[in-house]
């Protein structure tokens, strides 16, 4: 047995990535000389072996045993421990004489086990072990009971054991398994549920080789419930060609629709009416409503053989009884085997069992003619609900309205509405599929601003955008709310154009204009506050929005875009922590269905303040959860700013494959869009990727790409983000030697970053080595060591990983190689925690030098008095002990000190040691 054998991990394996990091921990402290006890439980095909498949590629070093429970083989004596005992080497199987060939037949279990034990001991001494075994509830009895003696008695150090076991299984547990599974402390137990959405668009990607619609994966997540084997099974059933359909509704295997359908017709009469019914219906009725969509006198006689068929469920203990189909799946396949006359006939009934709210849907659905009077009531509708802030389901009832109306000047405006109503919901992929449609009515204003708003906000065709506003703009005789909505989409035009006394200007028109939907409204507040930053600077950008309550979780949802834009300004300012409390809690409402037109922005700018506060695995999250969203229904203005965030985690963890990918689409997107802002994201993304790299060159050629960045750095445009870029062109300046423009940035940048606490390190670094290339390295020490000695980040963070770095090389060009070493190893710790690959390396390769040619210890050069005072110090006297002693004053001491630590590049009295 080598160690590192394990099986091949899943290749379309995804999500866990919590349990993955639980296991790796414990994996880790195994490494050190522990021992660990694992047990991973969950229902079948839930993932509890894919699980452990990628858990044993990640720990190449260890040893690995394994063996799987089978029920064809529950009655073979120690068949798992033998399974377990072939893989380990021969030369120490064949130490223990009764086990050279595996477990002798009829052996005693405990012997066995104490054999295992020891066998267990010798390997560890080569290398940490893994003992795993799957499906343990199929183990036979003797095995279960030899595992049970080693786990007892678990003093081998270096060796994680790891049990698998099915939930939810109909056969009676062996009591040896309940003693082994609820008798042995775990040191961790993980209970499997199904796959989170985000998990199943990764898997639904995996196997259809595309990226599939979100609509699609909450489809598919509801129908599961994100079990993987369910997934797998309807995914690779369903053909491809679906995934291009639009309406997944019908998106029902093959099979399983046949399946249903041969069940449903099988059923007598009064029961499929009963189903019909339901499927109409959806939700969990009551028995009764149900019997009357029907038809159906008494449904009871009827209910009983859809419950037998496993086609329906009752919930009798409930008070009210409700009934339902079992499963999404069944309902869609019984409700499209209906003919349209059935449908319309249910729906009709449905009507009058079903609240107002409701009944909309079965009215339209029952309709099978054009209705005057249904459409304008739809219409009224849909004011009232777009008055109440839904505008989705304003768009619904007035695209049913425009159903309902024969095609003429009326069913057009209908249709206009609907789609401005679209761009507003969490549902504006929609909006894009009536644009054709939209066309292909007569010229109006109201037309130019669904169109307009379509372009901004959806297909990212801002040059059509503004022609198309301009002209609604520009109308005379229209409604007030359509002039000032025009002025709104002109105010976002304007931003993106970098014109931002334009964008004020028709910032206030928009606000002062009646009828302009509240979305809208929050939206060009948030564009006001922009232009404000970019004219008058970042703080004034702040200032705009003081009307907001300072707890942002009692902010009313209209403000959603105003907050997220707060957020926005504070990460730019240096307001870190308030930044990340803003943006989590408008992400935390996005994700509940909070429809914005900023799209995933809130996410991105989230996902930046977590990378800055080397919160860098939450970071991750957050963007593939901004992935769900960032679908046909997200502005293409965001394609940008989603790959340059999505790209920097990768970029400093080495993946160099995904992190290229990720850049070359943000600069691709960024040339085609043209906005300045979009070009510097795209250009930020490079840098990153090229500091990463240690291209220092390709860090400036990067940056130099976007217009006036480094001549007209000082532009508000280019304000904003600046944190991020002016460091990157700051340092690369540097390398490169341009040091009289890397001064220049540098003074500009300490103005710009006088309050921003996470960025202290990044500019006590600069600031260091602009000391340092100018030839005044003890400046240079004596910056850094001033600063580490009064701010240590209990977190890892990569500006401070950078600094202990940049410190540490300082410290070696004097001639300290101890304190180097210190500050080497700092750095290496904090890049390790990152998994920031190649700052690590190159920290490491620095380390080695050190060590594998220490160079020799300079002896301190202090004066006479310095000298005293050390001595003191290292005999463990206080500053006040050391003052009486020497007849001088404790301030006079610490002037001393504070020199001595200078000199010697340390922070602290315990680093003394180290020099005498």
């Amino acid at each position: 047995m080598t160690p590192g054998t394990a099986q091949r991990a899943d290749r379309d394996f995804v999500g866990r990535t919590d349990e993955i990091a639980l296991l790796a921990d414990l994996a880790g402290k195994v490494r050190f000389g522990q021992h660990a006890t694992v047990v991973i439980q969950g229902a079948a095909g839930i993932g509890k072996s894919s699980l452990i498949r990628r858990f044993l590629t990640t720990i190449g070093d260890f040893a690995v045993l394994s063996a799987t429970g089978d029920p064809a083989e529950s009655l073979l004596d120690l068949g798992v421990i033998d399974q377990l005992l072939l893989q380990t080497p021969a030369d120490i199987r064949a130490r223990t004489a009764s086990l050279g060939s595996g477990a002798p037949a009829g052996a005693n279990p405990l012997a066995v086990g104490s054999q295992l034990l020891d066998a267990l001991g010798e390997l560890q001494r080569r290398s940490p072990v893994a003992l795993v075994v799957d499906d343990v509830q199929w183990a036979d009895h003797s095995s279960l009971e030899a595992l049970r003696f080693v786990l007892r008695r678990l003093w081998t150090e270096r060796l994680i054991v790891v049990l698998a076991t099915r939930t939810g299984t109909d056969q009676s547990p062996d009591p040896a398994l309940e003693r082994l599974i609820r008798g042995i402390p775990a040191d961790l137990s993980l209970e499997l549920a199904g796959l989170d959405l985000v998990d199943v668009s990764d898997l639904a990607r995996a196997l259809a080789g595309r990226q599939v619609p979100a609509g699609v994966a909450r489809r598919f997540h509801s129908y599961t419930g994100g079990h993987p084997l369910m997934l797998r099974t309807m995914l690779n059933e369903i053909s491809s060609q679906r995934f291009s359909s639009m309406d997944w509704r019908l998106a029902v295997p093959p099979s399983v629709d046949t399946a249903i359908r041969q069940t449903f017709d099988k059923l007598p009469s009064a029961s499929r009416s009963l189903l019909e019914a339901l499927a109409v219906l959806g939700g969990r009725p009551l028995l009764s409503q149900a019997a009357d969509v029907a038809g159906l006198g008494s449904a009871h006689h009827a209910l009983g053989p859809a419950i037998e068929a496993g086609l329906a469920t009752w919930s009798p203990a409930e008070p009210a009884g409700p009934v339902a189909i079992t499963h999404d799946l069944q309902r869609e396949a019984i409700y499209g085997a209906m003919s349209p006359a059935r449908r319309s006939q249910l729906h009709e009934r449905a009507a009058a069992t079903v609240e107002p709210f409701l009944a909309w849907r079965h009215r339209v659905a029952a309709a099978g003619t054009t209705d005057a009077t249904l459409a304008a009531q739809l219409e009224q509708a849909a004011e009232d609900e777009a008055a109440d802030g839904d505008h989705g389901t304003a768009a619904t009832f007035l695209d049913w309205a425009a159903g309902l109306t024969p095609w003429s000047p009326r069913s057009e405006q209908l249709l206009l509405r609907s789609m401005i109503h679209l761009v507003l919901s969490s549902r504006r992929g929609r909006a894009k599929q009536l644009r054709e449609r939209a066309y292909r009515c007569a010229p109006s204003a109201l037309r130019s601003l669904a169109l307009g708003l379509c372009d901004l906000y959806m297909t990212g065709d801002r040059s059509s955008a503004e022609r198309h506003l301009l002209h609604a703009f520009g109308a005379t005789g229209e409604d007030t709310w359509v002039h000032g909505s025009a002025a709104a989409g002109m105010a976002g035009v304007s931003v993106w154009r970098g014109q931002d006394d334009d964008a004020l200007v028709y910032a206030e028109l928009a606000l002062g204009s009646v009828g302009v939907p509240a979305p809208l409204r929050d939206y060009v507040c948030c564009l006001r506050g922009v232009a404000r930053a970019r004219k008058d600077g970042l703080p004034a950008g702040l200032e705009e929005f003081r009307y907001l309550s300072e707890h942002a979780a009692d902010i009313p949802s209209r403000h959603l875009e105003a907050l997220s834009c707060r957020g926005a300004l504070r990460a730019m300012v240096g307001l870190v922590e308030e930044a990340q409390r803003d943006l989590a809690e408008v992400v935390r409402r996005q994700e509940a269905g909070a429809p914005m037109l900023s799209g995933v922005t809130p996410h991105c700018y989230l996902a930046a303040v977590q990378y800055q506060l080397g919160e860098w695995n939450a970071c991750v999250r957050t963007l593939r959860r901004a992935s769900m969203l960032a679908d046909d229904d997200q502005p293409a203005m965001n394609d940008v700013i989603l790959s340059f965030v999505a790209s920097i985690v990768p970029s400093a963890r080495g993946d160099w494959d995904t992190a290229d990918q990720l850049v070359r689409t943000a600069v691709t997107a960024a040339q085609r869009v043209g906005g300045p802002q979009d070009l510097k994201y795209a250009a930020i993304a490079a840098a990153l990727f090229h500091q990463a790299r240690g291209d220092h060159s390709g860090v400036l050629r990067a940056l130099s790409a976007v217009p006036n960045l480094r001549n007209g750095g000082t532009s508000g445009l280019h304000e904003w983000w600046s944190p991020w870029w002016q460091p990157l062109l700051i340092d690369a300046l540097q390398a490169t030697g341009q040091l009289r423009e890397a001064a220049s940035e540098l003074s500009l940048l300490r103005k710009r970053t006088t309050a921003s606490v996470v960025l202290a390190s990044t500019v006590i670094r600069l600031s260091a080595q602009q000391a340092a290339a100018e030839g005044n390295l003890p400046e240079a020490i004596a910056l850094a060591a001033r600063h580490l000695s009064t701010t240590m980040e209990s977190r890892p963070r990569l500006a401070d990983g950078q600094l202990y770095h940049a410190h540490a090389r300082h410290l070696l060009q004097a001639g300290n190689t101890s304190a180097a070493t210190q500050w080497l190893t700092a750095a290496d710790q904090c890049f390790t925690a990152l998994l920031a690959t190649p700052y690590r390396d190159r920290a490491r390769a620095d380390l080695a030098i050190l060590t594998t040619h220490p160079a020799a210890i300079p002896s301190p050069q202090l004066t006479a008095r310095e000298r005293e005072v050390v001595d003191l110090v290292l005999d463990n006297r206080t500053n006040r002990e050391i003052a009486a002693t020497l007849h001088i004053t404790p301030k006079t001491v610490e002037y001393h000190l504070r020199n001595v630590f200078t000199r010697l590049g340390i922070s602290s009295r315990r680093d003394l040691r180290k020099f005498f």
